[in-house]
């Protein structure tokens, strides 16, 4: 991670202290594990590694055009290269993790993931989110997940420091 990268996993933790997370999970790659560390320390809270949690496995080869595999992901959620997953597949594995935390006696609990993870979640749970959508994403990102009855519903929460957008 760079240093303006650890300075953002930083600014987070006023943000993250104002929720009151009450439990964290956590992609086992670098990036998710530090942007959620300075919070973890702050609060005295363990974060628990999860591989399903992980980015989207894009291809055995690597991908020429990214943005144009990213369009044609969300053009067709079934859509993958060889070796790769799926949006519908990377975003159902999200989708059970954040099952599980809905389920769970965690009153706030907080997954750190990745962005395509993140993305393809948030799209099964709005069709409306979309290619744009994800373009126009910050990173580090928050988003806010809640059920009410069978209905997931989201937001994103406003950041006080933010990379450039995906796209």
């Amino acid at each position: 991670m760079t240093a303006h990268g650890f300075a953002q996993a930083d600014s987070l933790v006023s943000t993250l202290t104002g929720i009151g997370i009450d439990h964290i999970r956590c992609s086992p790659y670098d990036r998710a594990r530090q942007s959620v560390a300075p919070f973890a320390s702050a609060s005295g809270l363990d974060v628990r590694l999860d591989e399903r949690l992980v980015e989207r496995r894009r291809s055995r080869q690597p991908i020429s055009n990214y943005i144009d595999f990213v369009r044609q992901s969300f053009a067709d959620f079934d859509f993958c290269k060889p070796g790769g997953e799926s949006g519908r597949e990377v975003g159902a594995r999200g989708l059970i993790v954040l099952s599980e935390m809905f389920d769970s006696s965690h009153r706030r609990p907080l997954l750190s993931s990745h962005g395509q993870l993140l993305s393809f979640l948030t799209a099964l749970v709005d069709p409306g989110y979309d290619f744009e959508h994800w373009k126009q994403l910050t990173l580090p990102a928050l988003f806010r997940f809640r059920r009410e009855h069978d209905a997931i519903s989201y937001e994103v929460l406003p950041l006080v420091s933010v990379a450039p957008t995906l796209g």
